[in-house]
């Protein structure tokens, strides 16, 4: 396979295979050497993120 694809960066592309199948969006990286490109807004995984507001504290019963 030769080392370039018929895709460019700043192309708008359409998503054909895969989960997000059908979403358009334009290519931000191209990797000729994999066959690759990324595509924004394709593929985006939410990571699991800690709590950002302050827990309640609970006071204590006093010590007998």
């Amino acid at each position: 396979m030769a080392n370039s694809l018929h895709v460019k960066k700043g192309d708008r592309v359409k998503v054909i295979a895969g989960k997000d199948k059908g979403v358009v969006g334009d290519v931000l990286e191209v990797d000729p050497k994999a066959g690759r490109v990324v595509v924004a807004g394709v593929n985006v995984v939410k990571r699991h993120t800690p709590s950002s507001r302050p827990r309640a504290v609970r006071a204590r019963p006093a010590a007998s």
